[in-house]
């Protein structure tokens, strides 16, 4: 799910026919990798266990971006 925010994040930055439907799968698995629980058909093996107290989340696309930009800082620092 990393990889592919990182590989979705240059193409969602740009304004190029291709960004809509990148930017529409760079909030999916941002919204992905911020939930922190197993629910329904989302099974986490990192996160195995499901959550009985539901707090309703919201992802804009400011804050998918944000998130996506600093998953892509730390993997670049992981790789150095």
């Amino acid at each position: 799910m990393r990889e592919a925010v990182a590989t979705l994040l240059p193409i969602a930055a740009n304004s190029v026919a291709a960004s809509g439907p990148a930017l529409v799968s760079l909030m999916i698995a941002a919204a992905a990798l911020r939930r922190e629980e197993s629910r329904g058909a989302h099974c986490r093996s990192d996160f195995p266990l499901h959550d009985a107290n539901v707090r309703p989340s919201r992802l804009t696309l400011h804050s998918a971006m944000r998130a996506a930009a600093a998953l892509d800082c730390r993997a670049t620092i992981r790789s150095t």
